[in-house]
């Protein structure tokens, strides 16, 4: 709520101070991570972005090492409106749950988005997400850097996908969300990194998208809950045992999908506690 009414105080405060210019990408850790991989490919700077951005990124990564998804819940507007949708859904009974193998396979899709978006970004040195990217076309009014069309459709996803099914642009669409699943697996993605260099030292020159791609199949595997090692979080959720009646509610509860019943330590990237559990530190 608290970005949220930041944003409206900026988009306000744009029509009635004319020689007000709000800077809607000023704190972007998306872009800044994007700007990041450009520089280190290109040694050029996406688009406008600055060391402010790249340091944000930064920060993000951190945080997601030590504190999972917890900007997730607490800081993406998306997210928020995200929530505000599928609750309204819940009321008209029209808001459900998709699982098994459909959720699976459906989780694929923002890894791809997210392959393409860096990928064009790191070979043009421009910010490919602002073309479609919702919170940056309804901030800025559709700006010149927006593709109206990309951006409507973005748009007509998360609202309506949102409505219908239970954080549907968190699970499936958003490729930010797939950055930080990568990211939880901490010491695989330096060894990933650390070869990536290592083998360009030595003269072995491999396309980045293979690294990349390396890295968009761990945070994956990491979701799905193939392997579960490599985490650093210096907070958990588990359920606790002592008073657990194995009722099931928990797993209703998630919005994630997550099956916490069958855990006692959840180890998947998560975004909100559900019933019956409790945050830990290590």
């Amino acid at each position: 709520m608290g970005v949220i009414a930041i944003l409206l105080y900026l988009g306000g405060r744009m029509f009635v101070d004319k020689a007000f210019i709000a800077d809607f990408e000023a704190y972007c850790p998306m872009g800044g991570l994007q700007a990041l991989g450009s520089f280190i490919v290109n040694e050029s700077l996406a688009c406008s972005m600055t060391s402010m951005q790249i340091s944000m990124g930064i920060l993000l990564i951190v945080l997601v090492a030590l504190f999972s998804k917890l900007f997730c819940s607490h800081i993406c507007p998306l997210g928020t409106i995200t929530e505000w949708l599928g609750r309204s859904g819940e009321k008209m009974k029209l808001n459900v749950s998709i699982s098994g193998l459909a959720d699976k396979l459906l989780r694929v899709v923002k890894y791809l988005i997210l392959l393409v978006v860096f990928y064009f970004t790191m070979e043009t040195s421009e910010l490919v997400c602002k073309t479609f990217d919702p919170y940056f076309a309804v901030a800025t009014g559709y700006g010149t850097d927006v593709n109206v069309w990309l951006a409507s459709i973005a748009i007509a996803v998360l609202i309506i996908g949102s409505f219908f099914v239970k954080m549907f642009w968190c699970k499936y669409a958003c490729p930010l969300g797939a950055i930080m699943n990568t990211f939880r697996n901490v010491w695989l993605f330096i060894v990933i990194i650390c070869a990536y260099f290592v083998m360009q030292w030595v003269g072995v020159h491999f396309h980045f998208i293979w690294a990349l791609s390396g890295l968009a199949l761990l945070g994956y595997l990491r979701e799905i809950g193939v392997f579960t090692t490599g985490s650093t979080q210096a907070v958990s959720i588990r359920r606790n045992t002592d008073s657990c009646i194995d009722c099931g509610k928990c797993d209703k509860a998630c919005v994630q999908g997550i099956e916490v019943s069958k855990y006692e330590k959840v180890t998947m990237p998560i975004v909100t506690c559900v019933a019956n559990v409790h945050w830990f530190v290590r």
